[in-house]
């Protein structure tokens, strides 16, 4: 049966979140999801000036495990290398004894760009929200790539900050109706 709710969704660090008092808000809250938009994104349209914001290669520094603690709670990462125009994500949340929560996700190269896609689910894998998040890559300069989610607010805004080769700070903008919250977590390479 399908999830009446959207979780507030957060990138791979962020998740942590939605088990620290996030919580879930009703469907009705949310704005309606634009299909042609989201099916033009999937089916490659080019960007309006016909180059795409960066390249999936761009992303291949994130390859490897990442672990880190958010608000007390741990948690891991782990990202494939690019291949075949995706890389993926999957994350754990735990508390030490048992999982909370994981991620699955993707970095995806279209002619439009990079988008970063992701999904929650429950540590049997139910999944925690209706459909993936889709965040599009909308500015990129070294050590920092922002992504922009152009169908709700949950979350708004997405960066990926390299502070070090082995340091990722990830930080997110949620909205909820005119209050702006921002959460950051920090990971650190796992050798």
């Amino acid at each position: 049966m399908p999830s009446r709710f959207l979780p507030c969704t957060f990138p791979a660090a962020i998740v942590a979140l939605a088990v620290t008092g996030c919580g879930r808000v009703p469907v009705a809250t949310a704005r309606p999801l634009d299909v042609p938009a989201v099916q033009a994104r999937v089916q490659g349209v080019p960007a309006a000036d016909g180059e795409p914001i960066g390249r999936l290669a761009d992303f291949a520094w994130l390859t490897g495990r990442w672990g880190g603690a958010f608000n007390g709670l741990p948690l891991e990462e782990s990202w494939n290398a690019p291949a075949a125009g995706l890389m993926s994500v999957s994350m754990q949340l735990h508390d030490g004894k048992r999982p909370l929560m994981l991620q699955i996700g993707s970095l995806i190269e279209t002619p439009q760009g990079v988008t970063f896609r992701f999904r929650h689910f429950t540590p049997d894998l139910t999944p925690m929200e209706g459909a993936p998040a889709m965040l599009d890559l909308v500015k990129l300069e070294p050590g920092r790539a922002d992504f922009e989610n152009p169908v709700h607010g949950r979350p708004k805004r997405t960066s990926f900050i390299r502070d070090t080769a082995d340091v990722l700070r990830v930080r997110s903008e949620i909205i909820n109706g005119d209050k702006v919250e921002v959460h950051e977590a920090v990971v650190r390479r796992i050798p």
